[in-house]
């Protein structure tokens, strides 16, 4: 292994990256209650998986007609979703998430952390 492992994470890879209060509690939430029912703590799959979740439940539960590609896209483009990481899609972009979203992770000691600076 190399000296140092470092790598671009999501930050609700580790909660201590996710800085709106909100955000941190609803991914405190779903960690908690993921490390309560499979007895381990949620893979990178698992939380991107509760992100897609969110997402679609945003659109069931908000577009009349979710038969109608339009008016989902129009819902999307339009209104912000409450995950457990900022989700908003725009005309220009059906990316989700931005810059902010992501920070320089290092492997250390069993576990992915923020990274320390590049010496």
């Amino acid at each position: 292994m190399p000296p140092r492992l470092l790598g671009l994470g999501l930050n609700f890879m580790l909660p201590e990256l996710v800085v709106d209060p909100d955000e941190r509690a609803r991914l405190q939430k779903f960690r908690t209650a993921f490390q309560e029912a499979q007895k381990q703590p949620p893979s990178l799959l698992a939380l991107m998986g509760v992100t897609l979740a969110d997402t679609a439940e945003a659109v069931l539960r908000n577009v009349e007609d979710t038969h109608d590609p339009a008016a989902v896209k129009k819902f999307l483009e339009s209104t912000p979703i409450d995950s457990i990481a900022p989700i908003r899609f725009t005309a220009e972009s059906h990316v989700g998430t931005g810059a902010s979203t992501v920070s320089v992770v290092e492997y250390k000691n069993g576990h992915w952390t923020k990274a320390d600076p590049i010496k």
